[in-house]
């Protein structure tokens, strides 16, 4: 072990003497609580880390001394002690209260973390598949083509079972949305997200891909119309007049007159629009109803989790074993000698002819 030379050991106590620390009373008095964590078996009687004041320490003495109004010493100190260890409980009461307040915000942020990190793994592998699925040749590793829609309906499933997956899932909704209402049409990744994301099976998310087909064929015609600057004839439909998907249509018709009166008057409206705006508002709204059930579902998993905190909050309440029973002993001790003050107190103040009460 190092040894310190007489210079270095003079040398410590003269900084020593230096030392900023309080010169006070009140500083001292202060200071000597820094270590203090909780106050629970604390001999303080009021620890203002605690949250506790001198003034209400204070009303509350005066106006237990009012009751009783001790007569001598014995009961004036059996009145002291009664309020001091009555004050002591309610710092247990209100540590306890902060403690399983704290518990359960703990559970609740640690089972959402632990539920975004399990999404953003789902949400790599789910990219990832996608990103391969366009990619996959027509004529060759058919079978390999063949087991990533089912691997792709997996990875869905286990995201539309958390709320937080259901969001990832809607949001990727919504950016197609976008896409479509700004150019018009979709990219084939687009496509292919719009069934990983509501499912192969979907109804809507195949009339979206055959919208999208439309609104490309008539992108593709009038582009080589321009070029080409020739001029159709009068036995020739104007590209603009290429029929929209009249059945994808009449079922959103169906379904938004089942929803709200004014659907109808709204797709109305828009069947007044210019062709190709037609059909632009068409993808989006097959977009939006294919998206439909997943906002749905969000809102009954919110609905759900919110159950399942509640019961994982009971849980964390009622435990077999924890630091609630750390709480429970130090009020027991406390009410042991908080009603022992007080039985011996009343049976002083009894009067002369009346049986004395047991302390």
């Amino acid at each position: 072990m190092r040894t310190n030379s007489p210079k270095q050991t003079e040398a410590s106590r003269a900084n020593g003497s230096r030392s900023k620390g309080p010169n006070s009373a009140h500083g001292k008095q202060r200071v000597r609580l820094n270590a203090v964590k909780d106050g629970l078996f604390s001999k303080e009687l009021v620890i203002e880390s605690a949250g506790e004041q001198q003034e209400d320490f204070d009303k509350l003495k005066a106006a237990v001394w009012d009751f009783f109004q001790p007569a001598n010493l014995l009961e004036e100190m059996l009145v002291a002690d009664f309020v001091e260890n009555w004050w002591r409980r309610q710092r247990i009461r209100r540590l306890e209260s902060a403690e399983l307040k704290n518990r359960i915000e703990t559970l609740a942020i640690r089972r959402l973390l632990q539920c975004s990190d399990e999404v953003e793994v789902l949400k790599v592998q789910f990219l990832t598949l996608v990103a391969k699925y366009p990619n996959q040749p027509s004529s060759e590793d058919q079978q390999d083509r063949a087991e990533l829609p089912i691997e792709l309906e997996e990875i869905r499933k286990q995201l539309a079972s958390t709320s937080v997956g259901v969001e990832f899932l809607t949001d990727t909704m919504k950016k197609i949305e976008k896409e479509a209402a700004s150019k018009g049409e979709i990219s084939a990744l687009s496509e292919v997200l719009i069934f990983a994301c509501c499912g192969f099976a979907n109804e809507f998310a195949r009339d979206c891909r055959l919208g999208n087909l439309i609104n490309k064929r008539e992108s593709q015609a009038a582009a080589a119309a321009d070029k080409s600057k020739q001029e159709q004839t009068k036995s020739e439909r104007p590209l603009s007049e290429e029929p929209v998907n009249e059945e994808a249509f009449a079922r959103i018709l169906k379904e938004q007159e089942r929803k709200s009166k004014k659907g109808k008057g709204k797709f109305r409206q828009i069947l007044q629009m210019d062709p190709k705006s037609v059909n632009t508002e068409m993808l989006v709204q097959l977009i939006r109803m294919a998206a439909g059930p997943l906002v749905t579902r969000k809102k009954f998993l919110k609905y759900l989790e919110n159950l399942e905190d509640k019961s994982r909050s009971t849980a964390a309440i009622l435990p077999p074993e924890t630091t609630s029973d750390r709480f429970s002993r130090a009020e027991t001790a406390i009410e042991r000698r908080m009603y022992r003050a007080l039985g011996m107190l009343l049976a002083m103040q009894q009067p002369a002819d009346t049986p004395k009460m047991l302390s």
